[in-house]
Parts: C-alpha cells; structure tokens; sequence
C-alpha cells in the first residue's frame, strides 16, 4: 500500500520555499519528477505548478519564494471602510445614537451591523481599524459645556490683544491654578503575577494638601502649599504675600472659580493701583491654562512614583517636589509648548 500524500498546506509558507526550491534544484541535477515528489509525498502534477510559476516570473528559483498569505477577503467595500473612517475621526460615538463617548472595537462593530448589516469579529474590526491607519489613544478630555466660539475667540483674538496689553504696560503675565495633592494617589502601574492583581496598602487616613501656583512663558514658578480648604480670603493672602514689594504690574489669567471673582479679591485688584489685574479664561476651558500642564507634571512624577517614606509630611514632599520645579525654568517653559497651549508662543 503507497504512502499517504502530504497535504503542502500543512506545511508553513517558510517550509514549503524550501521544499520547492530542494525539488527543483534536484530534477535539475537529473533525479527523475517522480523520484523527488515521491521522497516529499507529494503529488507529481504539483512539481508543474512549481515550474509554470517560475515561468510566470523570472524563469528562477527566486520566483518560488513563500509570499505573504491574502487572508480572507473584507467583508466591506472600499467605500464602505472610507465611510467608517469618516463617521470615527473627530466625530463622537453618541452622535450616531450610542451611549457611549469611546470608539471601542465593539461600538465600532455595532456600527458596521447597523449600517450595512454586515456582522464582523472585533479581530476584523481591529484589522480594518489599522487597514484605515487609526491607532487606539488616550483621547483628550473637554466639558460638553464649553463654548467652543468662546475657546476660538480666545485663541484668536482676545489672549492676542490681552499679550499687546502687557508689553505696553510693562506687566507679568501669569497663568494661575489650585489642586490638591494626596498621598494614596496611584497614578501608575506596577508588576505582579499574571493573573493576580497586586494589592497596594495605603494610609487609610488618605491625607492630602492643597497648592496654588503660578507660571509664566518665560520659565518663572510661584507656588504655596497649604492646608484647608481654598476661599476668597486665603487667595487674598496669596496675592499680598505675592505682590509685597513688586513694582512691575502683574496680569493674572485664570479660571472664575467662586474664589477668584469673589468681591474681596475684586477689591484687592481694584487697590493696588493698578499693579493687579485679573483675565478670565473661557468657562470649562482648563486646556488652555499652561498651569494645568504643570500640576500634570507634579502629579506624575511626585509621590504616585516615589511614595512618602514612614514619618515623611505630606506638605514637605509637595514643597519639595514644587521646589524642583520651580529650578527647573526650562520645565516650566515645556507647559507652554504642548498642542493646547503653544497659542501663547504663537501669538506675535
């Protein structure tokens, strides 16, 4: 009884090249066709479909390389994929009726079924994604109450009339913000056994500090921690402490928080004699204040990386991570040159 013959498609692409190219360079050499595909077990009429594709390309045996696998055909047409493209890019997911603000392969799959009616794996979903050159990313986050005419003509006209204003009066122009640090904070990732999560013990007291600060293009850093919550009265002390024996004008831009444009911080402006000025960035808006990059920065990089120690105080770490920064004039600049605040450099 004869061998079984082998079934080539068993074989990897890679294997496959070596066999044909061995077969042929052997019939070359005078071993008869039946001889050699009888030693692969493999038919002899698939020997002429080697040799008719030599024929077909450059008559070598370079033209039986093993060629990347097609795969199954997509199921959408070239129209189609330019339409999904089309409904994803800069277009949120609840516009086309989910609840759900992410594009994730399973909205997107949903999508596919209810426009055309065609049903595809999430692998398929993932491959056309890729196929249209979209990648999986942190998107941006921004208030559905923000007015983006407000943000535009911020950007456009009134920051640009606002910098003219402090070059001819001669003034500062600083970017103001509060947050509030904690010490339990988690804000990376770390190793453990695939499958087990790691459990991270922390201070069930959950103690936290608040810090206020201010930042300029030119690098310059102001910052005070303290303890408590933040209102119109500790912010007036801010300033005084802030403003105590300057002579050049400052120009604070910043968000209308209640303490902000509360009447005694009003008032504080309205006694330095001009010397203190306050502008208003549009509301829900953060994007745009440069401080907010540097709070980012310290949240990042401050005790989320580098825990306290046993006995350590939470308000010494702050100062001391802030004091870092504020030598760091070259830092400070970088908050000025991220996508959503590099309008300031670009103001001329």
């Amino acid at each position: 009884m004869g061998m079984k013959k082998r079934d080539g498609r068993t074989l990897d692409r890679k294997t496959m090249e070596v066999i044909r190219r061995d077969a042929v360079e052997r019939v070359r050499a005078g071993e008869s066709i039946s001889t050699v595909m009888a030693s692969y077990r493999m038919a002899r009429t698939t020997f002429y479909k080697w040799t008719a594709r030599m024929e077909a390309g450059d008559g070598t045996v370079r033209s039986l390389r093993a060629r990347k696998a097609r795969g199954r055909a997509s199921l959408l047409n070239a129209e189609q994929k330019q339409a999904v493209r089309r409904a994803i890019v800069g277009r949120d997911p609840r516009e086309q009726g989910f609840d759900f603000g992410l594009w994730t392969r399973g909205v997107v799959r949903a999508l596919i079924l209810e426009r055309w009616g065609i049903a595809c794996s999430v692998e398929a979903v993932g491959k056309l994604l890729r196929e249209l050159k979209l990648t999986p990313q942190r998107p941006l986050t921004r208030a559905w109450q923000q007015d983006p005419k407000a943000v535009a003509h911020w950007r456009k006209h009134r920051f640009p009339a606002l910098k003219r204003e402090a070059q001819a009066a001669g003034a500062e122009l600083l970017f103001l913000d509060e947050t509030g640090f904690r010490a339990d904070a988690q804000m990376g990732r770390t190793w453990g056994a695939k499958g087990k999560t790691p459990v991270v013990y922390r201070d069930g007291r959950r103690p936290s500090v608040n810090v206020i600060g201010m930042v300029s293009a030119l690098g310059a850093f102001y910052w005070q921690v303290f303890q408590g919550s933040f209102h119109a009265g500790r912010f007036v002390e801010f300033l005084r402490a802030f403003m105590s024996g300057r002579k050049k004008p400052v120009i604070i831009v910043l968000d209308r928080h209640p303490a902000h444009t509360a009447a005694a911080v009003l008032r504080e402006a309205a006694g330095s004699g001009g010397r203190l000025r306050f502008e208003y960035l549009p509301t829900y808006a953060p994007e745009l204040n440069p401080q907010e990059q540097a709070w980012r920065y310290a949240k990042r990089t401050g005790t989320s990386r580098a825990p306290l120690r046993k006995g350590e105080s939470l308000s010494e770490r702050a100062a001391r991570d802030l004091a870092a920064m504020e030598r760091r004039p070259r830092l400070i600049r970088s908050f000025f040159e991220q996508p959503e605040t590099v309008y300031i450099h670009n103001v001329a």
